[in-house]
């Protein structure tokens, strides 16, 4: 059953999608007439006509809409949502364990981020450890580790899954300021973009520019820093290097802290919400490394970039 305490409107709550490489994700459908009222009142399950009862219209065309991005399940007349909703409830439940994790691992992480945090002083780009310790070790290669053994969803296109892929939640109420990552991908480069509600849109304005992907083109594999547009330098991170090396140790260190796949399952599930084990596994894991940034960020080792601007947020990722 849906919580009562919460709005019964999921375009209202916290929406978020590990689906990396997506072409369109969710979250603007969800947004659309009166879609998260549908998705609200479809969790466990109803009918088109109990919703037309309760004073829902219901188009087919949002049907259509809504089935085609996968967050329904439609049989017949009956509609069910199919990915996770964590309400208030749930939501402190999930996060008592992800605080607890975050902080057993906060003495080790603040001893690594300092490392990068100097690293990055010594290039002569200090200001950035946020974009390369968030972006690049807690929301980048701390998948990788979480995937070697098993538990996150496979993100890559299909026939059967052409728009996104991965996984879908719903959170009420949202963490205040939690961030997360978005890439464009350029000629052996990629832009990384670590993104919260007050930055969004001027970095999805930064990735619309012509002249950032080709920023990209022009890379040199080499250099310590990359000018981006008007932003000025920003960090270039190369597979092997040194601030690479030392965002796999960190990443490495909490990465320890994030209960395993089955215990996230089991966790999601004490809280009253049905998921698979690689929805559980990202929501869990998401929790832990958002409770460690905003530790991270009270005790001054990473400050978080305040406000609408994109200093601060942007790293260059280039492969080996």
């Amino acid at each position: 059953m849906a919580d009562l305490s919460a709005p019964p409107d999921l375009a209202r709550w916290s929406l978020h999608c590990f689906c990396i490489g997506a072409r369109s994700t969710p979250h603007r459908v969800v947004g659309l007439d009166n879609n998260g009222e549908i998705l609200w009142s479809a969790i466990g399950g109803t009918t088109i006509d109990a919703l037309s009862k309760g004073g829902l219209v219901v188009a087919q065309s949002q049907l259509w809409l809504l089935d085609a991005y996968g967050l329904i399940d439609r049989d017949g007349d009956h509609l069910a949502t199919t990915f996770p909703v964590l309400g208030p409830d749930a939501v402190s439940v999930v996060r008592g364990v992800a605080e607890a994790a975050a902080l057993e691992t906060l003495a080790g992480a603040k001893d690594k981020s300092a490392r990068i945090e100097d690293e990055l002083r010594r290039l002569g780009l200090p200001g950035h450890g946020f974009s390369v310790i968030f972006g690049h070790a807690l929301d980048g290669l701390i998948w990788s580790l979480l995937s070697s053994r098993g538990g996150i969803p496979d993100v890559a296109l299909d026939i059967a899954n052409p728009l996104w892929k991965g996984a879908f939640w719903a959170l009420y109420p949202g963490r205040p300021g939690s961030a997360g990552t978005n890439e464009l991908v350029g000629e052996g480069a990629t832009l990384v973009m670590v993104w919260d509600d007050d930055s969004i849109e001027a970095l999805r304005a930064l990735a619309a520019r012509a002249e950032s992907r080709e920023d990209l083109v022009t890379v040199d594999n080499y250099a310590r820093q990359k000018v981006i547009g008007d932003v000025g330098p920003v960090p270039v991170v190369k597979e092997g290097d040194v601030l690479d090396g030392l965002s796999r140790e960190l990443a490495g260190h909490v990465v320890e802290a994030v209960p395993t796949p089955d215990a996230c399952h089991a966790l999601i599930a004490s809280a009253g919400v049905h998921s698979t084990v690689e929805e559980a596994t990202v929501i869990v894991a998401h929790e832990v490394i958002w409770a460690l940034a905003d530790l991270l960020a009270d005790s001054g080792v990473v400050p978080i970039p305040k406000g609408p601007g994109v200093e601060g947020r942007l790293f260059v990722r280039v492969a080996r």
